[in-house]
């Protein structure tokens, strides 16, 4: 859904997602190893809720969806991002003798190249069979993907802890009134308020889609160690932090070229007041 949201939204929105998300709050691998599944997640949704709400950027995002035609129905999860291989993996050193793919685009590109791997840009439609030829051997995704796609059968190892966390976005076209007008010949007042219909259920159901694909992505890790063989290898905290520190060095190139200066300095603002205030709470407490 991301790269829809690129192809589609234009490339701040994009970046506005990738940026909020994958760059600024997370990578969560430098914190993962220190907080269990529920844990990591009940921090992410904390760390998601200080910037929607504590900075208005929800509506930041509705509005860079509105000047491009379309209207944001829905924020959900992709989940989750792991490394599955067909072949271990105990480092980002011998991912560099593996032929690792990605699609995500600038961020995705520009964060391996920091970390001195050479990606293969590939298409999420050709991700799988890319794997079953042997084009590519190394991709990263959220497990319910793979597990929907069936690439499970094409990998024999996941790396521990996942490397990020992705949101993922539903979009209404605007002109989705005129078109409802043109096909049942109603008028545009009545095909209006059935395209607002559509964008307040989606809207409506967002808590319960996250909370099922949350499940599933659980349930689909499961399967892959139980039921389909493979094996989880960990990366050690020095790789972790290097993780990090290259997500923030591209964090801070890109800006400026693919998303404001302005608007990345409100976001890391605002996540650093978040954690001064949780710090502050969690010694109180003490």
């Amino acid at each position: 859904m991301m790269v829809s949201v690129k192809r589609i939204a234009g490339k701040s929105v994009f970046c506005v997602l990738i940026v909020l998300v994958v760059l600024t709050v997370f990578p969560v691998c430098a914190m993962a190893a220190n907080l269990g599944g529920e844990q990591l997640q009940a921090t992410v949704d904390e760390s998601m809720r200080a910037m929607w709400t504590g900075a208005d950027f929800r509506k930041t995002l509705d509005r860079k969806f509105e000047e491009r035609g379309y209207a944001l129905a829905a924020l959900i999860d992709t989940g989750f991002f792991y490394i599955y291989s067909k072949h271990k993996v105990t480092s980002f050193d011998d991912l560099k003798n593996r032929k690792v793919m990605t699609w995500i685009g600038t961020v995705g590109e520009n964060t391996w190249e920091a970390l001195g791997i050479r990606p293969i840009p590939v298409a999420v439609p050709e991700v799988i069979a890319s794997l079953s030829t042997g084009y590519g051997d190394t991709a990263v995704g959220p497990a319910a993907w793979l597990l929907g796609m069936q690439g499970y059968q094409y990998v024999e190892y996941i790396v521990n802890p996942p490397l990020l966390y992705a949101p993922a976005a539903i979009f209404v076209s605007t002109n989705t009134k005129n078109r409802l007008a043109k096909i049942f010949g109603i008028s545009e007042t009545v095909a209006y308020n059935c395209q607002e219909l559509v964008i307040q259920q989606f809207n409506t159901l967002e808590p319960q889609w996250k909370s099922d694909l949350r499940k599933y992505n659980q349930k689909s890790m499961e399967a892959f160690e139980t039921k389909c063989g493979i094996k989880f290898v960990d990366f050690s905290k020095a790789d972790q932090s290097r993780f990090e520190a290259a997500a923030k060095h591209v964090r801070d190139g890109l800006a400026g070229k693919v998303y404001s200066r302005e608007f990345l300095d409100e976001v890391t603002a605002a996540l650093e007041e978040y954690r001064q205030q949780k710090n502050a709470i969690t010694v109180g407490g003490i």
